[in-house]
């Protein structure tokens, strides 16, 4: 790892070091504002009413307990929104920086690894590059199009198969990735490969260790039958 960061500009990693040590300190900021705001996610059910009289009849989905709205009249759950967004923003630029750093480092001529050890890298690299990627679309893009509809107060009536799309999306986002996973890292897939052969080729010396204990009982029986019946 000390040879990967050698031949990675200082600029750019001051930087990625820099935005990490400030993403965890707005990690500590979206924890205390959640702390802060807590009484405006408690009383979910009065703020529902509330905006249901005030603002007209609400779809009855917006009852759940599971559904959450915030409450835009309250300085509270805005500072928390503002943190919780500002530190998704700088977590995303570290990545991107981090990742673009790596790719450099691993494409420089000057280089000390060997070459087996750049095949397996830049795959495991190309792999979280695909795995960001699906995060990004079938996580993040859902998320950012409903909060956007919500604020716009945009109506959905003609558009039920593209929500509903959008939710499978979001749910399944964790199934995607593991799948994306599986088919781009290479290593991953020989590994896997490696240890079920290894799994069948264990049930298969069970399975014949135990036909061969069965035809020995087998025989055993037999003679105790012959040598009962000669006697």
């Amino acid at each position: 790892m000390e040879c990967l960061v050698s031949l990675i500009p200082r600029k750019v990693y001051l930087i990625s070091k820099s935005l990490n040590y400030f993403y965890t300190l707005t990690q500590f900021l979206v924890f205390f504002s959640y702390i802060y705001s807590y009484q405006d996610f408690r009383n979910q059910m009065d703020l529902k009413i509330r905006i249901d009289k005030n603002n007209g009849p609400l779809p009855n989905f917006i009852f759940c307990e599971n559904c959450l709205v915030f409450n835009l009249d309250s300085s509270k759950s805005i500072i928390f929104a503002l943190t919780a967004t500002f530190s998704t923003l700088i977590a995303a630029i570290a990545i991107v920086l981090m990742a673009l750093a790596s790719y450099h480092a691993l494409s420089s001529n000057t280089t000390m690894f060997s070459k087996s050890t750049m095949i397996i890298q830049k795959s495991f690299l190309q792999s979280l590059f695909i795995q960001l990627s699906v995060h990004i679309i079938f996580l993040a893009l859902p998320i950012i199009l409903f909060f956007s509809a919500f604020l716009l107060k945009l109506s959905m009536e003609n558009w039920q198969i593209f929500i509903h799309f959008l939710t499978i999306c979001f749910f399944h986002h964790g199934s995607f990735s593991t799948i994306a996973m599986l088919s781009t890292n290479k290593q991953l897939r020989r590994n896997l490969s490696q240890i079920i052969r290894k799994i069948g080729q264990r049930s298969k010396l069970a399975s014949k260790n135990e036909s061969k204990v069965n035809t020995a009982s087998f025989v055993f029986q037999q003679m105790n039958r012959k040598n009962t019946t000669t006697s």
